[in-house]
């Protein structure tokens, strides 16, 4: 499995959301018939935390389940090491916007050989080793599709990657799970409670600051093809 895939292992099972699986896959299928030559890219976008992950593999799979060969990709998997990521400070928002991925070797092995009917790779580096990886390099699939999920990818360097393009949104469910693990792991000792909300809040700006950012200069939600409101697992919703 390319670092960076990493959806959930217990996914919530319900009507509710195998229907809205099912007609996000449908979609997909679609779009592979308008590029029978070349494999499709569907980018699934969204904040942290969001489940863009999770419905990403959902997706692919029920793709498979109607025919396509779909392959799974992650901007995750192309990390910057460390040492780049956090050059601006490990609680920059700017830092995490601006220097998280290598976007340019995300283009030039991924997104533009899969464009162009060519060989592609999905994985170059594992975040969590900050090791680069052996590249593998895989045959495009006629009329197949590569559902990618990750941050920021309608950021002007990515946005005419797509053929197909879905927002994640997820505010008021992300909102809850945060205030509720901050309060579930805050310590009894009142001046270490200080320390811990400290440290909390300075670790969740770097991910809250850029979001917003990224939000209100890019936009996504107005860039996709279809949202995906995912605030509750069971029964999510697109428009």
């Amino acid at each position: 499995m390319p670092a960076g895939l990493d959806g959930a292992r217990h996914r919530v099972q319900s009507e509710g959301r195998r229907r809205t699986i099912c007609e996000l896959a449908e979609y997909v299928v679609a779009a592979c018939g308008e590029h029978p030559a070349r494999m499709t890219l569907v980018g699934i976008d969204g904040t942290d935390g969001a489940g863009k992950s999770t419905l990403a593999d959902e997706v692919a799979e029920e793709i498979e389940a109607r025919g396509p060969r779909c392959i799974r990709a992650s901007i995750d998997s192309f990390h910057r090491p460390q040492r780049d990521r956090y050059k601006r400070g490990r609680t920059s928002p700017e830092g995490f916007y601006l220097d998280s991925h290598d976007l340019a070797a995300f283009r030039a092995c991924l997104l533009d050989p899969v464009r162009s009917g060519l060989q592609f790779c999905t994985a170059i580096f594992d975040e969590p080793s900050d090791r680069r990886v052996e590249r593998t390099w895989t045959d495009s699939i006629a009329g197949g599709a590569v559902v990618v999920d990750g941050l920021f990818l309608h950021r002007p360097e990515l946005r005419d990657a797509w053929d197909l393009s879905i927002w994640v949104e997820a505010g008021e469910r992300i909102h809850r799970e945060r205030s509720d693990r901050v309060v579930a792991d805050a310590p009894s000792d009142g001046a270490m409670l200080l320390v811990h909300l400290t440290m909390w809040w300075a670790r969740i700006v770097r991910y809250v600051v850029s979001a917003e950012r990224y939000q209100r200069d890019c936009v996504p939600s107005a860039a996709t093809d279809l949202v995906v409101t995912n605030n509750d697992l069971r029964q999510p919703s697109t428009s």
